[in-house]
């Protein structure tokens, strides 16, 4: 059995129109839960993982409108004030996440391991809105295993 933690970087975009521009940034924690199965091949090791994730996502869009002058049909001018919104959707939810990897046991306490994991990150509205996260989450670590206990 094992268990990860995962913050990836914010996602942040911007994006401009005639008359607006917006920015939009995504931040996204996730808890990972697994059991392993491996296949041990003398130094080496090959397993792979499968288990479920939590994930907490916040999606927040700020969008700027700008002042718009349009003329009206006696050809008379009228300004049409802008504005600014914000948009947040905070999003939960528990998801399947599978994977797998290879350990190198360079001496009989410490080895190398490089491994893959892809993760479903789905949930529902944490505030009761209308939106959902429907995504996907690929993942690569690498690291040291030391091992404390037995040979």
């Amino acid at each position: 059995v094992e268990g990860s933690y995962s913050k990836p970087a914010t996602l942040t975009l911007d994006g401009t129109g005639g008359f607006y521009h917006f920015t939009s940034t995504l931040t996204n924690t996730m808890l990972s839960a697994y059991g392993k199965l491996g296949l041990p091949l003398g130094m080496v090791r090959l397993y792979g993982l499968v288990g479920a994730n939590r994930h907490q996502a916040t999606w927040t869009t700020t969008q700027t409108n700008n002042d718009r002058s349009v003329t009206t049909p006696d050809g008379g001018s009228v300004t049409i004030p802008g504005g600014t919104q914000k948009f947040v959707l905070r999003t939960a939810g528990w998801a399947l996440s599978y994977g797998g990897g290879i350990e190198v046991w360079l001496a009989p306490k410490f080895g190398l391991y490089v491994e893959g994991e892809r993760a479903k990150i789905k949930g529902d509205s944490r505030d009761g809105d209308q939106g959902k996260m429907d995504d996907r989450l690929t993942t690569f670590r690498l690291g040291i295993r030391i091992r404390l206990l037995g040979r």
